[in-house]
């Protein structure tokens, strides 16, 4: 009886470990930092930390819980830029993705809630890309990638699926997710609120 209990004990152990491994960080939101006189959601990058004003702010109620991510293009001088979040690093100078977090699981799709509007003509987008390193050519390997560009708008909270597709025959051993507000020409308050991924 007792060898029994530590079995399951061992499994549930090795299954909390598995999925553990695997989620996203924060992905609800539910996590954010104070820096100065703003925050960010802990696990992501932003641009918070460039401009005088945020492009991602933490808002409620959640879908579920008691947050979520709102990321909004704003003008800032002359110019308007473009609302950006990457779970991992971002590059603040050439606003691409540093780094990722570790992931080594081959789902079919990426899902999650989301609310999104423009007010020009450049839609936001939601990326994701699962890589390997390759030791014998010391460079990242694509593994997976999947993407949609926003179309319309969703005014409440709606679902969203973004299919993978495995171009790579290997597990992956990152995760890069890129959530953007606008296009390559953003509208000041163009809009993408996202949760539960």
């Amino acid at each position: 009886n007792n060898n029994m209990k530590i079995i399951l004990k061992s499994i549930a152990l090795l299954f909390t470990s598995s999925t553990l491994f695997a989620q996203i960080p924060n992905s609800g939101f539910e996590n954010w930092s104070a820096v100065g006189t703003y925050s960010v959601p802990d696990g992501w990058g932003t641009l918070n930390n460039t401009y005088s004003v945020q492009t991602v702010t933490r808002a409620n109620p959640g879908s579920p819980g008691s947050y979520y991510m709102k990321i909004t293009s704003k003008t800032i001088g002359a110019a308007v830029v473009g609302g950006i979040a990457v779970s991992g690093v971002l590059d603040s100078m050439t606003m691409q993705p540093k780094s990722g977090f570790a992931f080594n699981q081959r789902p079919a799709n990426f899902t999650g809630k989301w609310q999104h509007m423009i007010y020009g003509s450049s839609q936001g987008s939601v990326l994701v890309s699962l890589t390997r390193w390759d030791a014998g050519t010391s460079s990242r390997v694509a593994v997976a990638t999947g993407s949609v560009t926003l179309s319309g708008m969703a005014m409440s909270w709606a679902t969203f699926t973004v299919p993978l597709t495995y171009t790579d025959g290997n597990n992956p051993d990152s995760c890069i997710i890129v959530l953007k507000s606008s296009g390559s020409a953003p509208t000041n308050n163009d809009y993408l609120w996202v949760d539960n991924l």
